[in-house]
């Protein structure tokens, strides 16, 4: 289990932002935008250029230091959060937002996994 939880710790942030990315791109863009394959395997290509070494570093600390470590679920998805939102800073402050959700909604899926398969 250990290892899928590692594996989607590096994967799906890049994918979580990037559903967002794409969402609010369609919902506030002036013009009636709505994204192509290419497009969106581009915007996913650049983001694990830009983001897979902080997903790597994610995932190990969510593995090996905050779900074994932090007893309160809250408080683990709280950190995932802020996790993401450090991800984020290197680019700009318009991905913090991005970065925070991606955080919440990655780490509530890690830490279900991980209550419900701690080895």
């Amino acid at each position: 289990m250990k290892a899928i939880r590692l594996a989607l710790g590096i994967i799906l942030p890049v994918l979580v932002a990037n559903c967002y990315f794409i969402l609010e791109a369609v919902l506030f863009s002036p013009s009636e935008y709505f994204p192509s394959l290419p497009d969106i395997l581009g915007l996913l290509g650049l983001g694990y250029i830009l983001f897979g070494i902080q997903s790597i570093i994610y995932s190990l600390l969510m593995e090996f230091i905050i779900n074994p470590k932090i007893k309160a679920s809250w408080l683990a998805v709280v950190l995932s959060g802020a996790l993401g939102a450090l991800s984020a800073i290197p680019l700009t402050i318009y991905f913090i937002p991005m970065g925070i959700l991606s955080g919440i909604i990655v780490g509530t899926l890690l830490r279900i996994i991980y209550v419900k398969h701690p080895h």
